[in-house]
């Protein structure tokens, strides 16, 4: 009965609270929205050495305290993570720490490595940041 009530609370969110005494479980990552990366950045993202990623448009359907599910593109590997921050602005208005916290230099270097995923987009296009904290292993019971 214990394991049953623990599928129950997972489904819901409350994952982790322990049933009956029962020691609690890494939650699933069924049902969360997803952000997915190349393959290259999986290490850095499931060590939790990569907490930020720059998007484009004005993204909406994340907001800061959600749960997702970061996803590598090709090998399906995924882990869980709580967004801590999102901020809308364009790719000029990208912090200088934003930058360097995912990696590049400056827009000039960034610029090239976005428009390999967004063929087109200029300084003035819109742009999402998302920051993330508390990684771990999605739990794929």
């Amino acid at each position: 009965m214990g394991f049953r009530l623990w599928v129950v609370t997972a489904a819901i969110g409350l994952a982790g609270a322990g049933c009956s005494g029962a020691p609690a479980r890494p939650a699933g990552c069924q049902g969360l929205a997803v952000i997915r990366f190349a393959e290259h950045l999986c290490d850095r993202v499931e060590s939790g050495r990569k907490q930020i990623t720059l998007r484009a448009r004005i993204r909406t359907e994340i907001r800061a305290g959600d749960q997702v599910k970061l996803t590598c593109m090709q090998s399906g590997r995924a882990a869980r993570a709580r967004i801590t921050s999102v901020r809308h602005t364009s790719w000029r208005g990208i912090e200088d720490r934003e930058l360097a916290d995912d990696g590049f230099q400056s827009r000039e270097q960034l610029l090239p490595v976005m428009r390999g995923y967004y063929p087109g987009i200029g300084l003035d296009d819109p742009a999402t940041v998302y920051r993330w904290d508390s990684v771990e292993p999605c739990d794929h019971r």
